[in-house]
This record gives structure tokens, C-alpha cells and sequence, in this order.
């Protein structure tokens, strides 16, 4: 709103400026030429404004088209952050340099530091500031930001990465639709409580690596809406989410997922999960996957087949609370690495647990 009165408060200005420029050269020509030059003059005039009027009109309509494009985010500042550096938007490129990052997979894929800085505008309590990965702020309190990006973003793996003083995320006015990779995309919001994904278009994303890594605030999380069915990397993707009570997985589709590695590893507080609608054939690495999910009791897998799985190593390590499992699709023909897989699982039995498979059965207790 504060946008389109900006904007017209600006276009008047300029309108009602070459309408003066207009009179006052139509006047000295009246005064000066003959009637023929008046009229063409005048002629000459009325292009004139009607250009620059329809040129406002093309950029009223592209700034409102950016708006339909947007993220809101709230940033708690406290004294001890006073006047330091705040990350409050991230690139690959930029995590790179930040921390010397190097990663065992082509640049090409995650290089998105131009798009990102071509195309996004940044306001703070309402006030455009240039585009910069971090900000001083000079008051402790509670920040409104805001994000406008002028195309709909392909890349957004980091993007949010490591913006600690996050409390709150909305990204339910945010063009995805065209988003292929959401690789470490909130990473280290451990701050965040808060994150709106209503509307979020993830049909496109192929990977979600860590997304969610180390959101240890977040207390809900509901993906019901998640279109899944091309993602192929899910490992970390809740990592260390350890306030985390509730989240919905109920429609993903993991029929193209090949990794699992640490998916949930660190969920502290989650109690229930249900993974009964995931496709897991075609995985291969599922270790450490509900590692040290310390109060989880209730967990379906009913439908894992782990027939192409090659590493279960501490896939349920220091689950401390499991009772029963229905492991009756457990296949581990194909699983050159198993140790600790029921590592400190105090009151998992063999009893309680459904399985065909003596070679998993031969790791209980």
C-alpha cells in the first residue's frame, strides 16, 4: 500500500512538471508564432503527456505486479546485536566467501548470488535500503522486512541461511513455482518460530537438502501442500528441528528420493510421525535418519522398502522411546553397512518388532 502511494505521489509530481514545462512553452510561441504553430504545438503536447502517462501507468503496473511477489519476515534485535552485522539474505556464492565453503558437487547447480541481487528489493520498517547480505541495525527492538523480487526466483537454495535473528517467515505471497532447488534454505534460522508456506509451489523442486536444518525454534511445520514427486535429496532436511511437536508429511511424494541420510536425525521432541504414504524404493542411504529422536514412540513405516537401501548404519540410534516398529518391508539384501542400527534403543524387544528379516532382527537386544 505505502508502494502504490509512493508511486503516485511521484507520478504526479512528474505529470504536473511537463504539464507546466508544456504551457509555458506553448504561451511563448503563442506569443511569438502564428496560429498554425499553436495548433501543432498543442497537438505535439497532448503526445507528450499521453506517453509519459501511459509510461507511469507501465511502471504502476510492474511495481504492483512485484508486490503480488513477496516475503515477510520479522527480525528480533537485541542490545547484544546492536550495531553488529545481522545476515538478513544469503547466496551460495556469498556462504562461499563467508565460511570458505566448498562443496563436493558442480558450483553450476547453486550458483544463485546474481539472480537473487538482480532482482530483489529490500525495505526495513518500510524504508528501500540497497541490497546488502547484512545489516546493522542501531536500535534493539522488533524489525519488519521485507522482499520484492522483480521475476519469480529459480534458485533459492541459502537463501535465508544463517539469518539467526529470525523470528517469523511469510512466504505465503511468494512466486515458487519456477523454484528447481531449495537446497539449505532456512538453515540456521535457529531463531525462527514462525514460518507461513501456505501457497508454496514446490512441484519443480528436485533438492531439499537440509532445508530445514537447525530451525531448532520451530515448534510446527505442516507440508501438507508440498508437491514432492521430483525431489531426490531429502537428507538433513529436518536436522537438529529439535522443539519440533508437530509436522505433517502426509502428501509427500518420495517416489524419486534417493537419500534420506539424517532426514530427522535430532528431532528431540517429536512423538509421533507418520511416514506411511512414503515411497522409499528407490532409496539408498537412510543412516542416522531418526537418529537420537529421543521421545518418539509412535512411528509408522509400514510401507518402507528398503530393498536398494546400502546404508542403515544408526538409523534409529538413541531412540530411546520406541516400543514397537513394523519394519515387515525391511529388506536389507542390499545393506553393506547396518551397525548401531537399533543403537541404545533400551526398550525396543524383538518381540515388538515386525520383520521378516533375520538379519535385522539379529541387531535387537
Amino acid at each position: 500500500m505505502n508502494d502504490s502511494k509512493e508511486l503516485n505521489n511521484e507520478e504526479n509530481k512528474i505529470f504536473y512538471y511537463n504539464s507546466f514545462i508544456l504551457i509555458l512553452i506553448i504561451t511563448l510561441v503563442f506569443i511569438f508564432a502564428g496560429d498554425k504553430i499553436i495548433t501543432f504545438i498543442i497537438f505535439y503536447a497532448l503526445i507528450i503527456i499521453s506517453i509519459i502517462k501511459r509510461d507511469k501507468q507501465d511502471e504502476k503496473n510492474e511495481l504492483n505486479e512485484i508486490m503480488k511477489n513477496s516475503i515477510i519476515g520479522e527480525i528480533c534485535v537485541k542490545s547484544k546485536d546492536i550495531n553488529k552485522e545481522i545476515q538478513i539474505i544469503n547466496s551460495y556464492e556469498n556462504i562461499k566467501r563467508t565460511n570458505k565453503y566448498e562443496k563436493d558437487i558442480d558450483d553450476w547447480k547453486y550458483e544463485n548470488e546474481k539472480e537473487i541481487k538482480d532482482n530483489t528489493i529490500i525495505k526495513i520498517n518500510g524504508k528501500k535500503i540497497k541490497f546488502q547480505y547484512v545489516y546493522k541495525f542501531e536500535k534493539e527492538g522488533i524489525y519488519q522486512i521485507e522482499y520484492y523480487f522483480k521475476i519469480n526466483l529459480v534458485n533459492i537454495n541459502h537463501l535465508f541461511c544463517n539469518c539467526k535473528n529470525f523470528t517469523k517467515l511469510d512466504l505465503s505471497n511468494f512466486n515458487s513455482q519456477n523454484i528447481f532447488n531449495m537446497y539449505c534454505t532456512f538453515s540456521n534460522c535457529i531463531s525462527l518460530t514462525n514460518l507461513n508456506l501456505h501457497n508454496f509451489d514446490t512441484k519443480n523442486v528436485i533438492d531439499m537438502y537440509g532445508t530445514f536444518c537447525n530451525c531448532n525454534s520451530l515448534n510446527n511445520l505442516n507440508l501438507s501442500i508440498f508437491n514432492t514427486q521430483k525431489v531426490t535429496d531429502m537428507s538433513l532436511m529436518f536436522n537438529n528441528c529439535k522443539s519440533l511437536l508437530s509436522l505433517d508429511l502426509s502428501n509427500f511424494n518420495t517416489q524419486n528420493v534417493t537419500n534420506m541420510e539424517s532426514m530427522f536425525s535430532n528431532c528431540e521432541s517429536l512423538i509421533n510421525l507418520d511416514l506411511s504414504n512414503f515411497d522409499t524404493h528407490n532409496v539408498t542411504d537412510m543412516h542416522y535418519m531418526f537418529n537420537n529422536c529421543k521421545k518418539l514412540n509412535n512411528l509408522n513405516l509400514s510401507n518402507f522398502i528398503t530393498l536398494n537401501v546400502t546404508d542403515m548404519s544408526y538409523m534409529f540410534n538413541d531412540c530411546i522411546s520406541l516400543i514397537n516398529l513394523n519394519l515387515d518391508n525391511f529388506i536389507s539384501e542390499k545393506t553393506n553397512d547396518i551397525d548401531g542400527i537399533f543403537n541404545n534403543c533400551h526398550k525396543l524387544k524383538k518381540n515388538n518388532i515386525i520383520s521378516k528379516d533375520n538379519k535385522i532382527l539379529e541387531r535387537i537386544k
